[in-house]
């Protein structure tokens, strides 16, 4: 997608999965945040969100389009490769923010999707389990929580009851535990190691 567009007009979002009530919940999710619009037809959406048993369904993705996959990491009768790929019983709040991560050009994939020979990283026996590396306290993955659900400082510092600048201390203190750039990416590590409840 180009960024100028996503400056411009929220990024459009199709849910295509079988369960109305599931599709119900994926919109509300979608509909909070406003830099997200839930899609009325998948021919002019920016981002789909497709369930695993679906996809076959599917196989005419809008060009350009980038697919949110629920389910098994399933790719055949795709142009390209899934941008998200998360389990089918994801919380729709955590699909929301991984739709975000999407419509920002980042890619949430589990570890497996990964091949550690090409991304450079450690043979398996040597990796620490999922989320391992990264230890949280109870505080900061609140905050995870609270990123993930698009919270801004002032309301991180309301729900958690402290100052504005204590809620930005928190902020860049979990930023730097994660190795993350910015909010976005933190919530896309917290997605990928396990760090955020679904």
């Amino acid at each position: 997608m180009d960024r100028r567009v996503r400056t411009t007009r929220p990024a459009t979002v199709a849910i295509a999965v079988g369960d109305p009530d599931i599709a119900g919940r994926l919109e509300s999710a979608i509909s909070a945040h406003p830099d997200l619009a839930p899609s009325d037809g998948r021919g002019d959406a920016d981002i789909v969100i497709v369930t695993a048993e679906r996809l076959a369904d599917f196989a005419f993705a809008p060009p350009g389009a980038a697919i949110v996959l629920l389910g098994e990491s399933v790719s055949e009768g795709l142009a390209s490769g899934p941008r998200a790929i998360l389990p089918a019983d994801t919380d729709p709040g955590l699909v929301a923010a991984a739709v975000r991560l999407v419509a920002h050009g980042l890619f949430v994939l589990p570890e497996a999707a990964l091949d550690p020979a090409v991304a450079g990283e450690p043979d398996e026996e040597e990796a620490p389990p999922n989320g391992a590396e990264i230890q949280l306290t109870p505080r900061e993955r609140e905050v995870l929580e609270l990123l993930a659900a698009g919270a801004s400082n002032k309301v991180i510092a309301r729900r958690l009851d402290v100052s504005v600048h204590t809620a930005k201390f928190h902020v860049a203190s979990l930023l730097r535990k994660l190795g993350a750039s910015g909010r976005l990416e933190a919530v896309g590590i917290g997605l990928r190691r396990g760090l955020l409840m679904v």
